[in-house]
């Protein structure tokens, strides 16, 4: 039987499967639920097993780091200085009957409405704002590392909330999603970000290979890593 739940830190978590044509199997805690993806064409005594390594992996990640896979939804406020890709920009928000998302200089303007759960609305309407204003210089960016480093073909760049990653890559369509989260972190932790994606462009899982892929463009990418785990949460937070 697939195991449909774990314990860690005195904690449950219910597992919820995922079945894709991928052949990499991975787990993420989204929500307080473990969410595994696991291959669809595998054979069901395989995906046991797969399943239960993950398990396992999962549980160690939780007791060693209980905010493993989440990343918190910032609650941006009225008066906040926000560093977005190293450039200072003071928000502004305030509710009304409809919402609307608008940057004049470096300041941004955000209207909530007043029916909507007001985290989340920021939220949107910051993605919103971001991706109809940063998303060229953000290709720019991912371009630049790119050809630094790899030149590998990037068809498109997108710019996502993810509540555990980063970032992600599609190599069937040749696509870079980055979180918006990542905007917020400096630059140098934004080029790891991209240099890790892109790297999973050759080199699907992190596997040995990947590292060293990561390495040679991001020789510190081990203590990049690291700013992010303890970094990573308060990213929108602030002043960073």
């Amino acid at each position: 039987m697939l195991p449909d739940s774990l314990e860690a830190n005195g904690l449950s978590y219910k597992i919820e499967y995922v079945y894709t044509n991928s052949r990499i199997a991975k787990a993420a805690v989204e929500n307080n639920k473990v969410i595994m993806k696991l291959p669809k064409h595998a054979p069901f005594i395989e995906k046991i097993k797969v399943a239960n390594i993950l398990k396992a992996k999962v549980v160690k990640r939780l007791l060693k780091d209980p905010d493993w896979g989440r990343l918190t939804i910032p609650d941006f406020y009225d008066g906040q200085v926000l560093k977005i890709l190293g450039r200072d920009y003071v928000v502004h928000i305030e509710k009304g009957a409809k919402g609307y998302s608008k940057l004049i200089g470096n300041e941004i303007f955000l209207r909530i409405p007043f029916d909507r759960e007001e985290k989340r609305a920021k939220l949107i309407a910051m993605r919103r704002l971001l991706a109809r204003h940063m998303l060229e210089e953000i290709k720019k960016r991912v371009d630049e590392i790119n050809k630094r480093y790899f030149n590998f073909e990037v068809r498109k760049v997108n710019l996502r909330y993810a509540k555990s990653r980063w970032g992600s890559c599609n190599r069937l369509n040749h696509s870079i999603n980055i979180n918006l989260l990542a905007l917020f972190a400096p630059d140098e932790i934004f080029e790891y970000i991209v240099v890790h994606e892109l790297a999973h462009m050759k080199e699907s899982n992190h596997s040995e290979r990947f590292w060293n892929l990561v390495k040679t463009a991001c020789p510190e990418y081990k203590e990049r890593a690291r700013w992010l785990r303890e970094n990573g949460k308060k990213l929108g937070s602030g002043m960073q």
